[in-house]
């Protein structure tokens, strides 16, 4: 698999290079904040290859269907799933589906797929940029936060002189953070009915 120093290599590259700095510019739109990403269900017809690595990706039922009934891994994949985006993210079950592939993601307005792992390098990329002040990403970041209802905060963690960048959504209720998707609710109701059988 590829390390995240080698995905942070690569955005650099493509960074720095005019042509391909419009489709980093394009993976920022679509996948930040984490909220506009979404977890890929099923197997989407074509091509399902990881954009930044090309490396083979996974739907989640898939490896839902190949979990079976083994109720310890189905409770473990559950949880990783619920768990992707947050700091405490728990691992997922090691089965022969997880070890050749990640699961895919993808985002809004674009027809690319990221492996989770891959998001997970990119989005620490982005927050990177934007903690050493990056002037060009900022002012993409901020031209997004009008339009798509978040907002980012640079903030300060506990004890520490590492900054942390936060986007938070904001509703016209007022401020809400990333919340399951649907799939999750349905794999845990499945879940929770083959445990009552």
């Amino acid at each position: 698999m590829i390390s995240e120093k080698e995905i942070w290599a690569k955005l650099d590259g493509m960074y720095q290079d005019k042509k391909s700095q419009k489709f980093v510019d394009h993976l920022i739109k679509s996948y930040i904040p984490k909220s506009k990403v979404e977890k890929i269900v099923e197997t989407p017809k074509g091509r399902f290859r990881c954009a930044l690595t090309n490396l083979n990706l996974v739907a989640i039922g898939d490896v839902y269907t190949e979990i079976g009934d083994n109720d310890k891994f189905k409770t473990q994949f559950i949880k990783f799933v619920d768990t992707m985006f947050s700091d405490a993210v728990v691992n997922p079950p090691k089965i022969n589906l997880l070890k050749r592939r990640s699961v895919g993601l993808t985002g809004v307005d674009t027809d690319t797929f990221l492996r989770y792992e891959t998001f997970i390098a990119f989005f620490n990329w982005v927050e990177n940029k934007i903690i050493e002040d990056d002037k060009h990403i900022i002012w993409l970041i901020n031209q997004m936060q009008v339009g798509d209802g978040f907002r980012m905060n640079k903030i300060k963690e506990d004890g520490s002189d590492k900054i942390k960048i936060e986007f938070v959504t904001q509703t016209k209720k007022g401020v809400s953070t990333f919340a399951d998707l649907d799939i999750l609710h349905e794999l845990k109701s499945k879940l929770k009915e083959e445990e009552r059988k």
